[in-house]
């Protein structure tokens, strides 16, 4: 399982490069919208344009430390839906499950 570390307000992002059939996907152009779920709150890349980056070729970009309101702590299992014109217009959830831990603001000990 992946996992990534998050802190809020800071330029650390999820990329997430996809498979199938054990191999990356070399192009992620076809992919129109996506929505990645942190635990049960969704976030559309249709309506959080800031925090899903479908433009990169070969990855998706997920930036949930610049969510506002920012997300509480916590570590938060996470899901994608993947949708496209042709083969997954009504949405796939893809094979892929990741960990998000948003961290408390890092500062002097």
């Amino acid at each position: 399982m992946l996992e990534f570390d998050i802190y809020p307000g800071r330029e650390n992002k999820v990329e997430l490069v996809l498979y199938e059939n054990g191999a990356p996907l070399p192009n992620h152009t076809a992919i129109t919208r996506a929505i990645v779920y942190m635990g049960s709150t969704p976030f559309d890349s249709q309506d959080a344009t800031s925090l899903i980056d479908l433009t990169n070729t070969d990855r998706i970009v997920f930036d949930p430390a610049s969510a506002n309101p920012a997300l509480m702590v916590g570590k938060y299992n996470c899901e994608l839906v993947v949708f496209d014109a042709l083969d997954y217009a009504d949405g796939y959830v893809w094979p892929v499950e990741f960990t998000v831990r948003i961290r408390p603001e890092p500062g002097p000990t």
